[in-house]
């Protein structure tokens, strides 16, 4: 049997999706040293299964200026990254297509620009001008000029990648079995074939969030959902901005160069986090919408399909911070959006545990809204999951 191997860091990051690529190169800026476990491949789950979309607009209020701070960060990364991650800014129309989703679209275009989002309202006939694109039938979109897109294998593999050239070590396929408190305040962490010693870890390991700190006494009511997304065939240029919907369950952009279209936006596959699979009836009704709403979409074909897990919060916003006992423990991930939002949300965790100040920091996002119980002597937090808790969900701001 292999001699376990016995590595020490200063801190250890679970989980090698976005979220936590994003906080390993952070923390390694810093100067911390730092090791990032995975029990797959980077970026096997939910961010290998999203669309790479870079939206402002449909992105819930309370993470509005993470989204700003994010997307300003997406400009650069390509460059800050050495890697050319496929980023270009767009443009992006957020359509509606009943007289009650273009009110919402108004209603949700005005509270954006008080936060300070660069978003307009476009009606037709000048909508059509500008985006002749679009179905006839759309009565009104917002447009912000943020949005944009990237393309999420590269960005994984950029992180990692650069992580490694800063001093931070990885180890793939390499499950962890359990998180434990040293008396001296460090942490013992236990992998296939490995012992870690660190000071710190970020529990970003998505779905396997609760399974990873409930031995710990912090239970968080997060679930796991089944994303899916699907890329169509090349074509030539068809339609050159972002596009999302009010109602949600919609995602559409071109891919540069090759021209294949990446179609998604919440239409959930099924099964469990370990085991997942595509939905015959959502990848049917995400097909029709977007031909409903992009026309120009039946010149191609439907290449392929897949799907991968995701870990949600119950109010679809990020989890970001200490669970505060056992002290030098943090939770980073399970936001709607997350693939935009992640250069934010891993710059306030490494700030978080650098114990630094951070302009991004706010109570909406802090990981103790869950915990409320057990912060006032319960001895755990709001619910207690059973089972593999995967659920399905309407998503209504991917």
């Amino acid at each position: 049997m292999p001699a376990r191997r016995s590595v020490e860091a200063e801190v250890c990051v679970i989980g090698a999706g976005i979220m936590g690529l994003s906080a390993s190169w952070e923390l390694t800026k810093r100067g911390i040293s730092t090791l990032c476990l995975d029990r797959g491949k980077p970026g096997a789950e939910a961010s290998g299964s999203n669309a790479g979309t870079l939206a402002i607009q449909n992105k819930r209020l309370e993470s509005i200026h993470l989204a700003l701070e994010a997307v300003r960060r997406w400009k650069t990364l390509s460059a800050e990254l050495e890697t050319d991650l496929e980023y270009e800014q767009r443009g992006g129309y957020r359509v509606a297509q009943t007289s009650d989703q273009v009110r919402a679209l108004e209603s949700a275009a005005r509270a954006q620009q008080e936060l300070g989002v660069q978003v307009e309202m476009v009606y037709p006939p000048r909508l059509f001008e500008r985006a002749p694109f679009l179905s006839r039938d759309i009565l009104a979109a917002s447009y912000c000029g943020d949005d944009g897109m990237a393309n999420p294998f590269l960005a994984t593999r950029a992180y990692v990648a650069a992580c490694r050239r800063a001093g931070a070590a990885f180890e793939f396929d390499t499950p962890v079995e359990s998180i434990r408190p040293r008396p001296d305040g460090s942490f013992s962490v236990r992998a296939a074939g490995l012992d870690a010693v660190c000071r710190a870890v970020v529990v970003a390991a998505g779905a396997w969030i609760p399974r990873l700190c409930r031995p710990l006494g912090v239970e968080l009511p997060l679930y796991t959902k089944i994303q899916q997304v699907m890329i169509t065939t090349p074509a030539p240029a068809l339609f050159p901005a972002i596009v999302t919907h009010i109602g949600g369950r919609l995602t559409v952009k071109q891919q540069p160069q090759v021209g294949k279209v990446l179609i998604g936006g919440g239409w959930l596959g099924e099964g469990t986090k370990t085991r997942h699979r595509l939905r015959r009836d959502s990848v049917a009704g995400n097909l029709a919408l977007a031909l409903r709403i992009i026309p120009a979409l039946a010149r191609t074909r439907l290449l392929r399909a897949w799907t991968g897990a995701e870990g949600r919060s119950p109010d679809r916003l990020p989890v970001v911070g200490s669970v505060g006992e056992p002290a030098g423990l943090y939770v980073l991930g399970c936001a709607a959006g997350g693939f935009t939002l992640a250069p934010a949300c891993g710059e306030l965790l490494a700030a978080r545990v650098a114990g630094e100040d951070s302009p991004l920091s706010s109570e909406g996002i802090r990981v103790s809204r869950f915990l409320r119980g057990r912060e006032a002597g319960g001895p755990q937090g709001v619910r207690k999951s059973s089972g593999d808790d995967t659920r399905l969900e309407k998503e209504t701001d991917r």
